[in-house]
Order: structure tokens, then sequence, then C-alpha cells
């Protein structure tokens, strides 16, 4: 399934992950891992840009983020980073519509100069459990007495968790299309 994640970041006076932020709590690398937990949704046709600039001292957070009108935060108290003193911390994201997981190393020719990589969750579901279920029915049960047959009913429950960026009925009307969509090429 389709989803947005964050796939750059550009954060001003950063060259490489490995760089510690003047006034700020963590180094890159942390705030790299808290930006690949913000959850988005929406619709975008191409990758666009997202803002961040903070002078206050306190945490940041996903809400602090200026996002395009087509993009909303699915949980705006994310932690990303906490800013000590007064300072200045500009950061630009880029925001993408993609499919499963995509390790940082295979953005990076993706990207434009001055962006780091973040490792892409698009993966709107989380989970997924099944179970059969079976059980009588009753209503054909006078009708098999006669012939000694049992009638048995087997039903598919289906247990979906999602990120919150889409609803679980949402993911299985989705999936079953791209199914559908699948086998009839063949």
């Amino acid at each position: 399934l389709q989803g947005l994640a964050i796939i750059g970041v550009r954060i001003t006076g950063i060259e490489h992950e490995f760089s510690t932020i003047p006034n700020v709590n963590e180094d890159v690398v942390d705030i790299l891992l808290n930006l690949k937990q913000i959850i988005l949704k929406g619709d975008i046709s191409e990758p666009t840009l997202a803002r961040l600039h903070v002078k206050e001292p306190g945490i940041v957070t996903a809400n602090d983020i200026t996002l395009p009108e087509s993009v909303c935060l699915v949980d705006s108290r994310q932690y990303i980073t906490c800013l000590n003193t007064h300072g200045n911390l500009e950061m630009e994201f880029l925001i993408a519509q993609g499919q499963n997981y995509i390790v940082s190393g295979r953005l990076d020719y993706v990207l434009p100069p001055g962006f780091l990589a973040v490792d892409a969750v698009f993966m709107p579901v989380t989970k997924v459990n099944f179970f059969v279920e079976t059980s009588r029915n009753f209503s054909l049960e006078e009708s098999f007495k006669k012939s000694n047959l049992t009638s048995e009913i087997e039903s598919l429950l289906l247990e979906i968790w999602t990120n919150g960026s889409i609803k679980p009925s949402e993911a299985l009307s989705y999936s079953a299309e791209i199914l559908e969509n699948t086998f009839s090429l063949l």
C-alpha cells in the first residue's frame, strides 16, 4: 500500500549525519531516527518540501513543522529534539509518496544536494492477523438431519492494525483492489 514519509532532511549548518548541532540535546543520527517515526497522511504526486524553524528553547515536536496543505500529521506530538537555549534550528524536509520500507542508502541518489537521507517507512499497515472460525448453520440443520450430513460455515476473521494514516477498512479495500488488478493481468 502507498504511504507518505520523510525521505530527506537538510539541517542548516550540517554537512553529514555524524555532526552535532549547537544548543541541541540530540546529535543528528538521533534526530534522523526521530524523523523516521513521524507519520504523515495526505495526497501528493511528487516530492514536496516542508520546513521547521525554531528559535525558542524547549521541546521540538512534529507540530512545529510547517507542512503543505495536502499533507497532515497523524500524531503532532512526535518528539524530534530539544533546543537548550535560544538558538536557531532550521530544517527542510523532503516528503514523498511510496510503498514498503526504503533504507537511507538507497535514497542518496534521489535527494538534492545538502539533504541527509532518512529511512523511509511508507507502510500504513503495521500488523495483520487472521482466524478461520467454524460454526454450525442452524437454519439448514433440519434439512441435513435426514441425510446425516452436518452443515458448517467457515468465516474468515481479519484483524488489521494501521499507523493511523488510513483506516483498517480502507487498507482492506485498497489491498483487495491491488490483488484484483494483479490477477486480472493473468
